[in-house]
């Protein structure tokens, strides 16, 4: 009606009075802008996932990359190491063989690795100067990786001592033990020694007050193992290692009986320069007897003599201009007795001068004597008296030497003859 508005009904439920619908325009543009908000953060956190699921992927990839490479460098590395050992074996069979001569400045081989190994083959040894050492180089392989060790190994000398008595060493009161390198030194003294006067016995070893060693004492062992006994009373100076125990050591590695000496030996029973000594050596006695005060000289060349005896004051002397005097020692009577003052080779080098016997008779240089020389005789009994003088290398089957007997080890005289045996030195990891 005129005058009059429209007013809508009002609804009743069973609630009470319900009351018209509002305008809801701007309730929707509310929500929609709170779940496009939460639309936006689930996108963001989908993607920091994502993010974080790369980066653990790829941090795990090279995990197993780092994994993989350490695995086949361990590899590598322990297929280098056992070809530092194969190469080793085989050269040690090519000594043996005489396949290597151990004096070339480079050895030509072909070692290759076996079935189931991985190294490449060593094709060169190649010497240190001035040494018996030789380097080769392994090369371990796996997969992409490879590994190399450089090796030095040396054949040992077949007598590494300058002093062993098989069954008793014993240095008595001020007794004074020196080494010295005879290829660099002529006439050394006692401030000349070098710290290498290396001493040994396989039984008893005696050493007493005031006696000066300036190298290794080691002991030995009895073929059935029974260690030696080392017995010090006062107070010795042993520079070196004092007691060093070792294995049992080779009382004859040089064959004096059934060996590369007795062969010697057996040669030079029948050629010999016994002849061109004034006077002759003649036999069936094969003897050098010198009176008080008389001389002899030997020149260059190989003797076969039964027995040598030096009266006091007397001299036998060596003529090496032409190369070294050698004396082959031997029979029953196989003796030599340097009485007081007397000496042997006054005036050439320890290593010019060289005696093998074959004998137990005994070696004696007695009061104020001096001698210069290689005695080789593993089966004898050496005695040094007091205030002799001794140069050289003494090997026995026991060695003696008395209160104030100065010994000079030549250690040049250990590098003459090369066992077949050979040891590690070191080795380096290169890479």
């Amino acid at each position: 009606m005129p005058g009059f508005k429209k007013v809508l009904p009002i609804r009743k439920s069973l609630y009470g009075t319900v009351p018209p619908p509002l305008d809801c325009s701007c309730r929707s543009l509310s929500v929609d802008s709170r779940a496009g908000t939460v639309l936006f953060l689930v996108l963001g956190m989908l993607a920091l996932i994502s993010t974080l699921a790369a980066s653990v992927f790829y941090m795990t990839r090279t995990d197993i990359q780092i994994t993989g490479n350490y695995k086949t460098g361990t590899e590598a590395f322990h297929q280098a190491e056992a070809g530092v050992h194969y190469v080793k074996d085989l050269i040690q069979q090519d000594v043996v063989n005489d396949v290597l001569s151990w004096v070339a400045p480079t050895h030509t081989v072909n070692y290759a690795a076996p079935t189931g190994f991985t190294f490449d083959a060593v094709t060169a040894l190649v010497r240190m100067p001035q040494t018996n050492i030789y380097l080769y180089s392994v090369t371990g392989r796996s997969l992409e990786s490879s590994s190399t060790i450089d090796v030095l190994v040396r054949r040992n000398p077949m007598l590494s001592l300058g002093i062993f008595g098989n069954s008793e060493v014993d240095l008595k009161a001020y007794a004074n033990i020196y080494s010295y390198n005879g290829n660099n030194l002529a006439n050394p003294t006692p401030s000349d020694s070098d710290g290498h006067a290396d001493t040994a016995s396989n039984g008893n070893y005696y050493i007493h007050m005031g006696t000066y060693l300036d190298g290794m004492l080691a002991i030995g062992e009895a073929p059935d193992g029974t260690e030696g006994v080392l017995q010090a009373s006062g107070v010795p100076v042993v520079t070196g290692k004092m007691g060093l125990e070792v294995d049992h050591i080779d009382q004859d590695p040089m064959g004096a009986l059934g060996g590369e000496i007795a062969a010697a030996i057996a040669a030079a029973a029948s050629s010999n320069d016994n002849a061109g000594v004034s006077p002759p050596i003649s036999g069936p006695q094969y003897d050098i007897t010198l009176g008080n005060g008389d001389s002899m000289t030997l020149s260059t060349g190989t003797y076969y003599v039964k027995n040598i005896t030096l009266r006091n004051g007397s001299t036998l002397d060596v003529d090496a201009s032409g190369g070294p005097v050698t004396i082959y020692l031997t029979g029953s009577s196989g003796a030599i007795e340097a009485k007081n003052g007397s000496s042997i080779n006054l005036n050439a080098d320890p290593g010019d001068f060289r005696i093998y016997s074959d004998t137990d008779e005994s070696i004696v240089f007695k009061h104020g004597g001096h001698f210069k020389g290689f005695i080789y005789a593993p089966y004898a009994d050496i005695t040094i008296m007091n205030s002799a003088d001794a140069y050289g290398l003494f090997w026995g089957n026991s060695v003696e030497l008395k209160n104030s007997g100065d010994v000079y080890i030549d250690t040049s005289l250990t590098e003459g003859r090369l066992s077949d045996d050979i040891d590690l030195v070191s080795w380096k990891l290169v890479r």
